[in-house]
């Protein structure tokens, strides 16, 4: 199951090692059960968009911490040493390959073969065709008119119309499907695991005393986690809603009962797992890295925070006047 957003997914093809390429390659022209072990594993991370998520990922991270850059501008060097943090500790490479190992760990050969066959079947294929449609421009602006129709003008005011019973059904079919297949979790984690490395490299520019902790730590993410949780609720039902709404209703029970009652219910706990564990790992890599790189500068390295920015050791904040050295 893909984990959908409303944003464009990119697939980074040089962020894909050679040998992956070679076995992506050697996947395609094989039959299934030829497939050795670690291919299933990889065909099955494609298959399912769990892949390409992970590949596009370190993109929008970078893209993301690019609008932090003003907050550096009087340290340049903080703001790379950020970057090569986030690089490192969220690429690509090493992301699947934790992934890859928690599947090899927890789905056996007959339950990769068993997902992958139902991907492959005349249902799988239509879905993978519908979720690959919504990822294309032409995709996104047709939800963009789904959405839109939802709506009616009245009194100059733009409100929520009525559905009518076959939108409730469809609606409620999307609702069931987000709940199955973590979708909510999953793009909570991973847009949390973002906020939470910003922290830890944030929290490794200051000194150990004016340092978050743990409990602090946890309290934001926990506050993040909550707003997240309330915004992009309504919107992974409307996407799921628009994504599958061509499916029969006979179509839509059996969508849902393969990641209810059988193997893809192992496949999508095990895939969330993997990813909220490997990307929770990523965001403590920044702070680590950003702390033993910090630990390496002069002493004259900034320390103080203002309006959002960082400043100078030495600085003294608005509002504040300086004592002379003789009154210190």
């Amino acid at each position: 199951m893909k984990m959908l957003s409303i944003f464009k997914k990119f697939v980074l093809l040089e962020r894909i090692s050679v040998a992956t390429l070679i076995m992506l390659i050697g996947c395609s022209t094989k039959s299934l059960n030829s497939l050795s072990d670690q291919e299933l594993t990889v065909k099955l991370l494609i298959d399912s968009g769990a892949g390409t998520n992970l590949r596009s990922l370190p993109q929008s991270l970078q893209e993301g911490l690019e609008k932090q850059r003003d907050k550096f501008e009087t340290h340049p060097e903080l703001f790379e040493i950020m970057q090569k943090s986030f690089s490192e500790s969220f690429a690509a490479p090493r992301l699947l390959g934790e992934l890859e190992r928690e599947i090899n760990l927890k789905l056996n050969r007959k339950d990769r073969l068993a997902i992958l066959q139902w991907y492959d079947s005349g249902l799988g294929k239509k879905v993978r065709d519908m979720e690959h449609f919504i990822e294309t421009e032409k995709g996104q602006k047709a939800f963009q008119r789904y959405i839109k129709s939802f709506e009616s003008e009245e009194n100059n005011q733009v409100k929520v119309r009525e559905v009518t019973e076959e939108e409730r059904d469809l609606l409620e079919f999307a609702a069931n499907l987000a709940r199955e297949t973590n979708a909510l979790q999953l793009m909570v984690d991973t847009m949390s695991s973002i906020s939470l490395g910003l922290i830890m490299g944030f929290n490794g520019l200051v000194p150990e005393s004016k340092r978050l902790n743990i409990f602090e730590i946890d309290q934001r993410i926990f506050t993040i986690r909550q707003q997240l949780t309330d915004q992009l609720a309504p919107s992974i039902v409307m996407v799921m809603a628009y994504t599958y709404k061509d499916l029969s209703k006979s179509e839509r029970d059996q969508f849902l009962d393969f990641f209810t009652k059988s193997v893809g219910k192992k496949y999508i706990d095990t895939i969330t797992r993997g990813v909220s564990l490997n990307l929770e790992k990523a965001a403590m890599r920044v702070g680590d890295s950003v702390n033993r790189a910090v630990a390496q500068l002069p002493d004259e390295r900034l320390l103080n925070f203002e309006e959002g920015k960082i400043l100078p050791k030495n600085s003294t904040p608005k509002g504040q006047t300086r004592k002379p050295a003789s009154l210190k």
